[in-house]
């Protein structure tokens, strides 16, 4: 029960925060790529993981930087090599690769992750589970 509600809240809050993010971005209301959220999920569940075996701060940075920017990266290469579709680009941005991942971006998907790790997790395992 506690993975499914783990799961549940990283699709429900990455979900929202897309949403707000894409459509003030565009202008008009816009709706997060299934694939995009597939990714919230994955670092909800690897941060319940790393928050479970109390791995020390700067590992807990460490580890969620480099899983939020690989799943980004896996995710964005897979889909453009697979499918031809690009999900998005990074082109424009400084220190990029490929347009696939950039530093900026990893930072905003770090805070996310932390902000989801420090705040969230505790009050979903303190209160909830």
């Amino acid at each position: 029960m506690e993975i499914l509600l783990v799961a549940v809240s990283g699709l429900v809050i990455g979900w929202l925060l897309e949403f707000v993010y894409r459509s003030l971005e565009r202008g008009n209301i816009t709706k997060p790529l299934f694939i995009n959220e597939q990714m919230y999920v994955l670092t909800a569940l690897f941060s319940y993981f790393l928050y479970t075996v109390e791995v020390r701060p700067i590992f807990v940075v460490l580890f969620l930087i480099l899983f939020t920017t690989g799943v980004e990266f896996i995710t964005g290469y897979l889909t453009l090599k697979l499918k031809c579709v690009r999900l998005w680009n990074y082109s424009k941005y400084p220190y990029n690769y490929k347009g696939i991942i950039c530093l900026e971006f990893s930072f905003v998907w770090l805070i996310m992750a932390l902000a989801y790790y420090y705040f969230i997790l505790p009050f979903l395992v303190g209160y909830i589970i």
